[in-house]
């Protein structure tokens, strides 16, 4: 069984997470990295039980531990926008994706980089304003209303 110290989550074309896991990899570090391009080619249990999540790719198993679990690199977006239409198949992909992703916080002795609830929120424009102005940056006035307001 593969015990894996740090998890990488992204796409299957992103540069920065291949530096970050070549850097790994040269430091013989235990990680695996998961694309979210690539969800369908997993297979994922988790057991709340044992607080541990198994990974089968390629049938080589990896067994992720909260209490032994490092780091976790999260560079992927948690709103997946698109303007297209999905067929039902497509659709319960992304639902099935953005589930796995909120449920990866169960592993709270990791270190994050990018926590999903910060990625959330910096994704969220209200947030991003009322930020700006507790730092005491000028913002537009702003509504957010299905009615003009008066």
């Amino acid at each position: 069984m593969n015990d894996i110290e740090y998890l990488i989550i992204s796409s299957s074309i992103d540069y920065s997470t291949d530096l970050v896991c070549f850097e790994l990899r040269q430091n013989k570090k235990r990680y695996l990295r998961l694309n979210r391009d690539k969800f369908g080619e997993y297979e994922i249990i988790f057991s709340l039980q044992n607080r541990e999540m198994t990974i089968i790719l390629e049938n080589a198993p990896y067994t992720v531990r909260n209490d032994t679990l490092k780091g976790i690199f999260f560079r992927a977006p948690v709103f997946l926008r698109s303007h297209k239409n999905y067929n039902v198949n497509e659709q319960l992909y992304r639902s099935q994706w953005s589930s796995f992703i909120r449920n990866l916080i169960v592993f709270d002795k990791a270190k994050w980089i990018n926590h999903p609830v910060n990625t959330y929120r910096a994704e969220n424009k209200l947030y991003q304003l009322q930020c700006a102005q507790n730092v005491g940056l000028s913002t537009p006035k702003t509504f957010v209303c299905n009615i003009l307001p008066k």
